[in-house]
């Protein structure tokens, strides 16, 4: 399988001054992975020991270096006995900024 560097944010929420909240992105920290269809669902198969979980935000970059996704991690499948976990990824409609 083929592992690409990707992007994993922790999102935070912040005031936004108008007495509600506003999710923003922390440093990102960067994971291997790859992106596979999986059940017909889209997954993000990572080591292990991979720190992610699941409400995280990974930005999947193009081949030019440019960021061309944003999705959140839902339930993450962890099998006993594997060396990797598969992470279910949302795609966000509205991509949010680091």
């Amino acid at each position: 399988m083929r592992q690409t560097p990707v992007n994993r944010y922790r999102p935070t929420r912040a005031a936004d001054g108008k007495g509600g909240f506003v999710e923003t992105l922390g440093a990102a920290a960067i994971i291997f992975g790859a992106v596979i269809l999986h059940r017909n669902v889209t997954v993000l198969a990572v080591e292990i020991h991979e720190d992610v979980i699941p409400g995280d935000i990974v930005a999947i970059s193009a081949e030019d270096g440019k960021t061309a996704a944003q999705y959140r991690v839902g339930e993450i499948d962890r099998q006993a006995g594997q060396r990797h976990k598969l992470c279910a990824l949302e795609r966000l409609a509205r991509p949010i900024e680091p």
